[in-house]
């Protein structure tokens, strides 16, 4: 199977910027080897046959690197003077590697996987996909895969993606001042989304041990007191639910 990469590694990486020396993101070393390297090699186990990297930050630091690597995989690069107005702009920069009819695996440069995630991909029955990880974290560093009816409707980073699914799968408008509950595979971990006055209000909470306890609901709309709502946000077991209005829609 003709199979391509493209690989996005033109950022500047402000967080980490004082703490390496300047380096480019894929070029911090991971016990003795580079983010870049890693990608590298694991493209190669996986057979992929070319693999174009978009740079801009330090990008002769980034093509050095590919030099030294001296890997069997065939390596080009795109340079993207505008790498500070972000990724878009960097992915149109390869749109020229896009009109082959080879597969085209699309990646960011700064992420540390497991070499075994990449054959996963590679080898879905699904012809467009995304790989992605259920038990998220809070904050609006990584970027949530909003998934309705088992598509994918929308990923960012911000909140969006949650209003997406009350509107498309709640039915309802999430201002309407109803509370919004979502929770993650393993229910120990839960987001709260609520409209106060002039604004969305996003909440978080993670349990140390045990799971949240949800009622099972044929629509999953509930009403809940003050108190059963308090209980179940707490973690503790919640003996009985009743009724039926849908004040509260869990996802």
């Amino acid at each position: 199977m003709n199979m391509k990469a493209i690989m996005l590694a033109a950022g500047v990486g402000k967080r980490l910027k004082n703490s390496f020396d300047g380096k480019p993101k894929c070029l911090l070393d991971f016990e003795g080897e580079t983010l870049l390297s890693r990608h590298m090699t694991a493209l190669t186990s996986c057979k992929i046959e070319e693999l174009l990297i978009v740079t801009g930050y330090q990008h002769d630091m980034i093509e050095h690197e590919i030099k030294r690597n001296n890997s069997s995989l065939r390596v080009s690069t795109v340079y993207n003077p505008d790498y500070r107005e972000g990724s878009v702009v960097s992915l149109f920069k390869a749109n020229e590697f896009f009109t082959s009819r080879a597969n085209t695996i699309l990646m960011d440069a700064d992420v540390l996987y497991d070499p075994k995630i990449l054959h996963i991909l590679i080898n879905s029955a699904h012809e467009n996909c995304f790989l992605l990880d259920r038990d998220f974290e809070p904050g609006n560093e990584p970027v949530k895969l909003c998934v309705a009816g088992g598509n994918l409707i929308d990923f960012r980073k911000q909140m969006n993606g949650l209003i997406q699914v009350v509107l498309e799968e709640g039915k309802k408008e999430p201002n309407d001042g109803s509370l919004y509950l979502f929770r993650n595979k393993q229910s120990n971990k839960v987001k709260l989304l609520i409209w106060d006055r002039n604004g969305y209000f996003l909440g978080y909470k993670r349990l140390a041990k045990g799971r949240f306890d949800f009622p099972v609901t044929e629509d999953g709309g509930i009403e809940l007191t003050k108190e059963e709502l308090y209980h179940l946000v707490s973690g503790m077991p919640m003996v009985e639910f009743k009724a039926i209005k849908k004040d509260v829609f869990y996802h």
